[in-house]
């Protein structure tokens, strides 16, 4: 298991120095900093550098990235709280060395030359160490190879450590068998649906008693929640857009400079496996037309991952001249080649053909010259803030800003239903519902680029509707709540018939039947929470599931269980035996690690911090 915590930690290792590296400090668009101070803070007398502090918030925006496809900005980074994880990242490591240096445990030349090698980054398209591919991540990230051998000889040293400490964990087989059987364990079981043309009797009319009882012991349901009367003006560039005049000359240098949206050449989603020579790539196609091998199979005796050989959506120029040809010469997908590559000779699986688009600018100009007067439209809004922001400094009011200038004036009552026109706009409530009938009407910004400003007239408090007003809602909850119950008394009884020896036969239903039905099996029309319910019975026993009214009986007729010996319990033994010693590992080292923060001292200059997230800016 020791194992397991290891490659847990050397994918850290490998993502935050490759994935960062390449990128660097260039990815915040800045080459340096302009300030002497070398370290953001310490942990006993391992320093933590300005530029391991900016890698590692590089590090969690590209993760973040990766995840979501949104580029964040490093102000957008700070305030989603990315900072601190990297520094509390930063803190671990230098915990680590700083224990690493009090012992003496450094890893030695031969270990990180062949930690070096190990780097899939740096390995060829034969899976060999690549010099050049080294020198080139090395060159984009500004680093020495000494300085880059030393970040490497750190971080195996502190997976030496991490092993060390938090390696060896292992669940006890019965917590193991526990989990396989909670987890693989099926359930046979018969059940029905009661609804109310199964009741006896139908659901009685309300009286005037019941109406009144019901209305007095739910006050919450009948109750108006609280609006708010407002008075607003808003501006957004819909409203003016139309207005706007937009040359063709704009036009048309706007599709000029998006030639590349409504011109699309012909491309296709490609593959690519390299050989070493042209004669084994023939080969390789023989077999695989011969129905000998798959391209998978040709992949895996090459060792290169599915997602090395993915080129993805590329074009004619994206390829050598020869392979361009062979692959855009025709617009079927399959396996092409082999045919000398750029990388050299190779054979190409085209997973998906797509056509080129053009099109004309006379088919674009409507949707560009619209796009355009919005724009303008955003500028126009944008270059008129200052003045209505010193209309509405000077004392002038909605009504008054809304004759002098192009912001329309209008009134709502908001309240938690309210959805329409500038109500349904997120920025308008929250400014709504934070306001007081002492404040003054301020200008704010809406997403789309519009604008407004607004006032509380007055605010009508949660009010009890009149019972005669409310009595049809009345009414209707009253039969609602009457229903359920019945449904529930009615499953009451047909589980006490059950429970007496008959069958669901003789009690009136023709019960459906689940077999082999796991714990995340969906079983449609089934009452809510049925299947999570009947994991909860005895073999033999009944009974009613569901709430309001959809409520349903069941009856469990046996548990299969798992054989713990077989194929997927034993999968599922190692996955859950690699998830607890990587879960128990990591937490073992973490505290391991802030207590040696604890005991070596910690020191952060957030002064400093703050600085390099200002030039981040």
């Amino acid at each position: 298991m020791a194992k397991a915590g290891q490659v847990k930690f050397t994918n850290v290792i490998v993502y935050v120095l490759i994935g960062l590296l390449i990128v660097g400090l260039a990815g915040f668009g800045i080459g340096g900093f302009s300030t002497s101070v070398r370290a953001v803070g310490s942990v006993g007398d391992q320093d933590i550098t300005v530029d391991d502090y900016v890698r590692a918030l590089q590090s969690e925006i590209d993760s973040f990235s990766r995840i979501t496809g949104t580029r964040l900005s490093a102000a957008d980074a700070v305030s989603y709280g990315f900072d601190r994880q990297a520094l509390e990242r930063l803190l671990l490591q230098a915990a680590v060395d700083n224990e690493a240096a009090n012992l003496g445990l450094s890893l030695g030349d031969e270990r990180v030359l062949a930690a070096l090698q190990a780097m899939e980054a740096f390995q060829g398209v034969d899976g060999r160490f690549d010099r050049d591919s080294y020198d080139f991540v090395l060159e984009r990230s500004g680093l020495s190879h000494a300085e880059f051998d030393e970040i490497v000889r750190r971080e195996q040293t502190r997976s030496i450590i991490r092993s060390s400490i938090a390696g060896g964990f292992r669940p006890s087989n019965s917590f193991l068998n526990d989990q396989i059987e909670s987890h693989l364990n099926t359930r046979d079981f018969r059940w029905v649906s009661i609804g109310s043309r199964d009741l006896p009797e139908p659901v009685p009319s309300p009286t005037a008693a019941d109406l009144r009882a019901h209305y007095d012991d739910n006050p919450e349901r009948f109750t108006d929640p609280e609006m708010r009367d407002v008075t607003y003006v808003w501006l957004t560039p819909e409203m003016i857009s139309g207005s706007i005049e937009v040359d063709e000359g704009s036009v048309r240098a706007e599709y000029d400079a998006r030639a590349d949206e409504y011109d699309i050449p012909p491309r296709r989603a490609v593959d690519r496996l390299v050989f070493p020579s042209m004669e084994e790539a023939r080969s390789a196609m023989e077999r695989f037309d011969a129905g000998d091998i798959g391209f998978i199979g040709l992949l895996e005796e090459r060792r290169v991952a599915l997602e090395d050989a993915e080129l993805g959506v590329v074009g004619r120029s994206d390829l050598a001249a020869a392979a361009a040809d062979l692959l855009f010469g025709s617009s079927d997908t399959g396996l092409f080649g082999p045919v000398e590559s750029e990388l050299g000779p190779a054979i190409f699986r085209v997973n998906a053909v797509l056509e080129g688009r053009f099109t004309p600018f006379e088919d674009a100009k409507a949707e560009l010259t619209e796009e355009l007067a919005l724009e303008l439209a955003r500028d126009r809004i944008a270059d008129s803030i200052e003045s209505h922001e010193d209309l509405l400094a000077g004392g002038a009011t909605l009504e008054e800003l809304a004759s002098e200038t192009e912001l329309r004036l209008d009134r709502i009552r908001l309240g938690p239903e309210s959805d329409e026109g500038i109500a349904e706009r997120a920025e308008f409530r929250a400014a709504v519902a934070s306001l007081s009938e002492d404040d003054f009407p301020e200008l704010a910004n809406l997403a789309d680029g519009g604008v407004f400003a607004v006032r509380l007239d007055g605010v009508v408090p949660p009010a009890l509707r009149p019972f005669d007003e409310a009595k049809e809602d009345v009414s209707d909850a009253w039969v609602d709540h009457r229903l359920a119950e019945l449904l529930r008394g009615h499953a009451e009884d047909i589980l006490n018939g059950l429970k007496s020896g008959k069958g669901f036969a003789e009690l009136g239903f023709e019960p459906n039947v689940e077999e082999e039905t796991g714990r995340l099996s969906y079983i449609a029309d089934a009452p809510p929470g049925m299947v999570e319910d009947v994991f909860g019975l005895k073999v033999g026993e009944a009974a009613v599931v569901g709430e309001g009214q959809e409520v349903g009986l069941v009856l469990l007729d046996s548990v299969n269980r798992v054989d713990l010996d077989g194929e997927a319990a034993r999968s599922l033994r190692d996955a859950l035996g690699r998830q607890f010693a990587a879960s128990t590992g990591d937490d073992v080292f973490r505290l391991y690690s802030e207590f040696l923060q604890r005991d070596a001292g910690i020191r952060i200059d957030h002064a400093i911090i703050e600085s390099i997230h200002t030039q981040l800016y």
